[in-house]
């Protein structure tokens, strides 16, 4: 980065926010402020990629790296990131060389900028209208004890607007795979083999899944319609399961020889779609806008542009499932169990193996058919109305079989 380029932003962003923000926040800068603006992304490489800045050029990134610590990391971005922004905001220097720069950019105000563009845009709403919609969202994610926000689930919930992507620095990566490919296919026995990534989060946080064991049924069945699974997120125990089955369809970075994080784009970026767990991770194919199956999602309402959902279900302490008018009310933003009136507890449970796999199948078939996917119809569940977020999210759809069980209540 020159003095140059500092002497003719029009604004800086210093991005100190978690992986999946560190795309989707970048890409609503740079699409509010355009070419001359200039994000500094605060982090590890545990939370950021450092081959995001060239799929951003010529929009200008910077990278400020972090330490891989263990504990505190996030911490220390936060602190770091904080510290970064009042030294530009208090640079002589930089007011110097350029008097008109007013103070870094907030995150908020970077995705609220971005949502109401969104919203006047592509929906033809009025500023205040598209203003008081993200109020009311706020309010809404705010109740129901959300750490999301409301306006990043805007974004997301439509198509990635960012259209010059910078594809040229991954040729040589392509033929790296291209080549892989030939010897997998024919180790696996496959003629023409088809390619998907699945993403795998395993933690203690809500947005989260039951690791790789969740899918083994389903990898079987793609394993028997000829697909190469690349695999990215938390995958500690895949080499244990590839020892136990020598043939399975299912293959990682060091299978490639590839550094970790050029290996998350290059496999989504060549993959027909992609399937697996909520996380930040999430951000790259909504970044290449590919189809995607989000399994184990939650909130409910935390829908992705171009993706089929299969939520997490609601029930209480005595395994009874809370309605579907509950579900896309007061659980419809809400991340953490929630205690009733009555004294029952609701709480969130992961999908099965058997119901992954039937989501996946159904999921497969819109996709190779390249059908239009099923909107939620609120008269024909008895909803009166349908949240914001699915009435200004696009391309979207719930898994049949989660609405389908609703019917047997």
């Amino acid at each position: 980065m020159k003095r140059k380029d500092f002497k003719q932003t029009n604004k800086i962003f210093v991005n100190l926010n978690s992986f999946g923000h560190s795309i989707v926040d970048t890409t609503s800068f740079f699409n509010v402020f355009g070419y001359k603006s200039i994000c500094i992304s605060v982090g590890s490489s545990l939370d950021r990629n450092k081959y995001f800045k060239e799929l951003y050029k010529p929009y200008k990134l910077i990278h400020f790296w972090l330490p891989n610590i263990k504990y505190n990391r996030i911490q220390l971005r936060v602190k770091v990131g904080i510290a970064i922004q009042k030294s530009l905001d208090k640079s002589i220097l930089l007011k110097k060389i350029n008097s008109n720069l007013s103070p870094c950019v907030q995150q908020s105000d970077v995705v609220d900028l971005a949502a109401t563009r969104l919203l006047e845009n592509k929906y033809g709403l009025p500023n205040e209208s598209a203003k008081k919609i993200i109020a009311n969202l706020k309010y809404a994610f705010k109740s129901a004890e959300n750490v999301n926000g409301s306006s990043i689930q805007l974004l997301i919930g439509n198509k990635n607007n960012f259209n010059e992507v910078n594809l040229k620095f991954l040729q040589k990566y392509l033929k790296i795979f291209q080549a892989k490919n030939k010897v997998i296919a024919k180790n696996l026995g496959i003629d023409s083999p088809k390619i998907c990534t699945l993403i795998v989060r395993n933690s203690k946080k809500a947005w989260s899944g039951v690791g790789l064991q969740g899918y083994l049924h389903t990898l079987n069945f793609l394993k028997e319609q000829n697909y190469i699974v690349y695999l990215i997120g938390d995958y500690e125990n895949v080499k244990t399961l590839k020892r136990e089955d020598v043939n399975m369809n299912l293959f990682t970075n060091s299978d490639y020889d590839l550094d970790k994080k050029i290996f998350e784009i290059v496999a989504v970026f060549q993959s027909d779609f992609t399937f697996g767990d909520p996380s930040g991770a999430q951000c790259i194919p909504h970044f290449f806008n590919k189809p995607c199956l989000i399994l184990n999602n939650i909130a409910v309402g935390q829908v992705h542009y171009n993706s089929t959902i299969l939520p997490q279900v609601w029930r209480d302490q005595f395994d009874n499932i809370a309605s579907l008018g509950t579900h896309f009310d007061s659980l419809f933003y809400r991340q953490i169990p929630l205690k009733l009136l009555d004294g029952r507890i609701l709480t969130p449970k992961f999908n099965n193996p058997n119901e992954i796999l039937d989501c996946l199948i159904n999921f497969l078939s819109s996709v190779n058919e390249k059908s239009k996917p099923v909107i939620i119809d609120p008269k024909f569940y008895d909803l009166t109305i349908l949240p914001d977020t699915l009435k200004y999210s696009e391309n979207f759809s719930y898994c049949e079989s989660f609405l389908n069980q609703f019917k047997q209540i």
